[in-house]
């Protein structure tokens, strides 16, 4: 074995390990609500930019980063979504989606960072959501405010199962 097919073997290689690490990090980050589907776009890109295949191609990368933009569309929209759909009033999402954030921000100081950061965010859309839902409709504040927190865990499964997909078909492609 010549030291050229060495490199090229270990190339390929250090490839594969970043493209895998990369995809497993975007399953772990979206597992949390993070935008995980991200680090599955940057192994396409990666791949696409590496290889001289036609697998990924830049097409692919492109539609991996339609998918993600759309889910952090999806995510931003979810706590609208989750009160407006259960009878809220705009100013109750508004203030859930605030909440959330605040939430987020406020949880990195709760350990486990990241767990804190997710439960925060969702006790923070809750009581946002609650807070000015309870002065609007009191006997269905809390069933509102719950539609908040539906819809976040609905997009970690939309999430989590995007970004598996686009892993399993950027790492299948490249089997």
């Amino acid at each position: 074995m010549s030291w050229e097919a060495v490199g090229s073997w270990a190339a390929s290689a250090a490839l594969f390990t970043g493209v895998g690490l990369l995809c497993l990090a975007g399953l772990l980050l979206s597992a949390l609500s993070l935008s995980g589907t991200w680090c599955v776009v940057g192994a396409a890109a990666l791949a696409a930019a590496a290889r001289s295949d036609p697998f990924p191609s830049w097409w692919l990368v492109g539609i991996f980063a339609g998918v993600a933009a759309a889910i952090e569309g999806i995510e931003f929209l979810s706590a609208y979504l989750g009160v407006t759909k259960r009878g809220g009033s705009k100013t109750g999402a508004f203030v859930a989606m605030l909440g959330g954030l605040a939430g987020a921000i406020l949880g990195t100081l709760v350990p486990p960072p990241i767990i804190g950061s997710l439960v925060c965010m969702m006790a923070g859309a809750f009581a946002g959501a609650y807070w000015i839902e309870s002065r609007r409709a009191k006997a269905n504040a809390a069933h509102i405010a719950w539609g908040t927190v539906l819809a976040k865990l609905a997009v970690i499964a939309i999430k989590f199962g995007a970004t598996a997909a686009m892993a399993a078909v950027l790492i299948g492609g490249l089997l």
